[in-house]
């Protein structure tokens, strides 16, 4: 389970590419090199100068050259390998698996385009994992959550969070008119089938109730149900068991369900919103750091 976290965490990211028509660039002629320890990479000079602030300058001096030379110790082959390939203006993916090598990328060929990339996710995830860790004692911080539950999901950050901070997010009617229908359902979904292992406790009966759609009007689902009763359409969802599954198998009712869930993954279309969603939660945080630093 643990492995599956770190996985999850290190794959989130955004898509991203150089604003080059790949097709086109394709067909582009061979009239450069890379030489990397004498190993030459050919490519197109005009994307290459277009693409690194870096060979443009050495250009510039050297007009007629006809390559670059590289060493081990500058960057690594395979760095050189991907600068290509976002020279051709092949999409790759910002997350933290790449950052080291797409920083090293940007810093050694001087790439703005790719630097900026970094920055904004580098920063997102710091400022993702600092309002998660302080949101038990910040109201602002549980609504930011809340706005941007899919990017907190997506990254795996609220996997192990004390179940108290979920049930904050669920019970207040501030945070749950924030959150998109899916975004609630599919949240609830994850949040039980990643903590199947964890003690039982009322909080945590609760979700179960709610994702099998069962005693919704008992004790203790009354605060959660106050709240969601404006959302009547997440009720609907829930109450018509529309959270699809392969196996059900419940031997004990007092048990999380042992049911593997067909959670709808991102299509590409989500995925590359993941970036604008990223900035206006960075704007987003920075009001509320402005405002608690007035």
């Amino acid at each position: 389970m643990l492995t599956k976290k770190i996985e999850m965490f290190h794959d989130f990211g955004f898509t991203a590419h150089y604003p080059i028509d790949s097709k086109i660039a394709s067909k582009t002629v061979k009239n450069f090199a890379l030489n990397y320890n004498n190993m030459k990479l050919h490519c197109n000079l005009t994307l290459v100068k277009l693409a690194s602030t870096k060979i443009s300058k050495y250009l510039e001096n050297e007009p007629n050259a006809t390559e670059f030379m590289i060493s081990a110790a500058d960057i690594n082959k395979e760095g050189v390998e991907y600068f290509s390939k976002y020279a051709y203006g092949s999409t790759f993916k910002i997350n933290l698996r790449f950052l080291q090598i797409f920083k090293a990328i940007g810093l050694f060929f001087e790439c703005p385009f790719i630097l900026e990339k970094c920055y904004i996710f580098e920063e997102a995830i710091s400022t993702m994992q600092n309002v998660v860790k302080n949101a038990s004692q910040n109201e602002n911080f549980i609504q930011l959550i809340a706005k941007y539950l899919h990017l907190f999901i997506e990254s795996g950050l609220l996997v192990s969070v004390d179940i108290s901070l979920i049930m904050k997010i669920l019970k207040s009617t501030k945070t749950i008119s924030l959150i998109s229908e899916k975004a609630l359902v599919n949240f609830i979904v994850h949040y039980c089938e990643e903590n199947k292992q964890f003690n039982n406790s009322p909080e945590q009966n609760t979700l179960i109730s709610l994702v099998r759609a069962e005693n919704l009007n008992e004790k203790e689902s009354a605060e959660i149900l106050q709240s969601l009763r404006s959302r009547k359409e997440i009720l609907t969802i829930l109450m018509k068991r529309k959270l699809t599954y392969e196996v059900e198998n419940d031997i004990d009712e007092n048990s999380l369900p042992k049911r593997n869930y067909i959670i709808p993954t991102s299509t590409k279309c989500e995925e590359s919103l993941n970036e604008t969603q990223m900035k206006l939660f960075l704007e987003d945080f920075y009001k509320i750091s402005g405002k608690e630093n007035s």
